[in-house]
């Protein structure tokens, strides 16, 4: 009984971490500026027993803006190709409402995403509708850090959940510098 006591609340400390966690934590992200311009990802899908299920290029361009009231947007187009051979598109818009707070939307996203960045560290939590090889559509709950790391690099970990139970986990790794052509 003492180790279940234990694990649940070490599982609720893990729930309560917030990017304020990671405040004082160096190289700084500012999730508009990092993406404004052309960046690369290299990514991986695990579903929920840790089994890889499909790997991706993601090329994004970010164009940024400002509100008439003066706070940054960005329009972030995203352009996946996966190694099963499927690609996808996605539009985000975002939007800073506060110092080190955003909002998003993107047309597969059921209402807002909502942002926040604190130090090298920036996390979103918003619905994702995913559509299946069938045709079928599930809306999952998404968990979703960036950090920064050196060299100008974010490493990016989504943990997907339906009721709470985690279901899928996505992995990638940003960079600005541009691939090189594979032979």
């Amino acid at each position: 009984m003492k180790r279940l006591s234990l694990l649940t609340l070490f599982g609720l400390a893990a729930c309560s971490t917030t990017p304020q966690h990671y405040a004082a934590e160096k190289p700084e992200m500012d999730f508009i500026s990092y993406f404004s311009g052309l960046t690369h990802g290299y990514g991986s899908i695990y579903d929920f027993r840790g089994r890889l299920t499909d790997r991706f290029y993601v090329k994004m361009e970010g164009t940024p803006g400002t509100t008439p009231q003066g706070l940054r947007t960005l329009h972030l187009a995203e352009e996946f190709t996966y190694t099963s051979g499927t690609t996808q598109k996605r539009a985000w818009n975002v939007q800073e409402t506060a110092p080190g707070k955003l909002q998003a939307t993107a047309a597969d996203v059921p209402g807002q995403a909502h942002g926040t960045q604190a130090g090298n560290a920036v996390q979103f939590r918003y619905p994702l509708t995913i559509t299946r090889q069938s045709g079928s559509q599930i809306t999952v709950g998404s968990n979703d850090w960036m950090y920064m790391l050196p060299d100008n690099t974010v490493h990016n970990r989504n943990t997907f959940s339906k009721f709470g139970i985690p279901v899928a986990e996505m992995i990638i790794a940003f960079t600005k510098t541009k691939p090189e052509p594979t032979p």
